[in-house]
């Protein structure tokens, strides 16, 4: 009988102290994998974001480059839009159009101007070349979260802040390069970056 109540009292469980360092070892190794796991999910979404940006803005270079390279060297645009809006950056009339190479039926040559809006660079396509007030257009936004846009022209030996260009906005022999510098804003950085691209203007030169 003393026997099989020793081996009662030998088999006795975990005191309330150890079971409370257990749970709170637990406790601690689970907020610091929480916390582990919340920066790794907080640096993959840094790094998508990032990728995403990038490719907007090789996105955006693709059609200022395609753009400017198939330009007619008679239809540059400087100053008010058509529509008489102050938000145009320049606009121009291109051969190729993408339409054009889907739809046998769509003229090749199309009007495009590039926008500056609400902190958005917008590509604007007319639907039909030589443009004029109420031609049907849609809009696209290349890039956004544009804090500042800036252009400069190359005449062949200097680069210049501005382009001489008519009060009416009308057509003006076009520059042989242009330079198209932004700076985009990143929310959470304490710094905005700044791209510089510089495009040449027709293929024949």
């Amino acid at each position: 009988m003393n026997s099989k109540t020793n081996i009662i009292q030998n088999q006795s469980g975990f005191s309330l102290i150890e079971t409370l360092l257990a749970v709170f070892i637990l406790s601690v190794i689970s907020l610091i994998s929480l916390n582990i796991m919340s920066s790794f999910a907080d640096a993959n979404q840094m790094v998508t974001n990032k990728t995403s940006q990038m490719d907007d803005i090789e996105k955006a270079r693709h059609y200022l480059r395609a753009d400017l390279k198939n330009a007619f060297s008679h239809q540059f645009l400087l100053g008010a839009s058509i529509e008489a809006e102050d938000d145009r950056l320049f606009g121009l009339s291109r051969a190729n159009s993408e339409i054009s190479m889907i739809n046998d039926n769509w003229s090749t040559a199309e009007t495009i101007e590039y926008r500056f809006v609400d902190k958005k660079l917008i590509r604007r396509s007319y639907d039909r070349p030589n443009a004029m007030e109420n031609t049907d257009f849609r809009d696209y936004v290349l890039l956004e979260n544009i804090s500042d846009i800036s252009l400069r022209y190359y005449d062949g030996q200097f680069w210049q802040e501005k382009w001489i260009s008519p009060s009416n906005g009308s057509a003006v022999y076009p520059p042989r390069a242009i330079e198209i510098s932004w700076r985009i804003d990143n929310a959470g950085d304490e710094q905005s970056l700044e791209y510089v691209n510089r495009f040449q203007f027709g293929g024949d030169r």
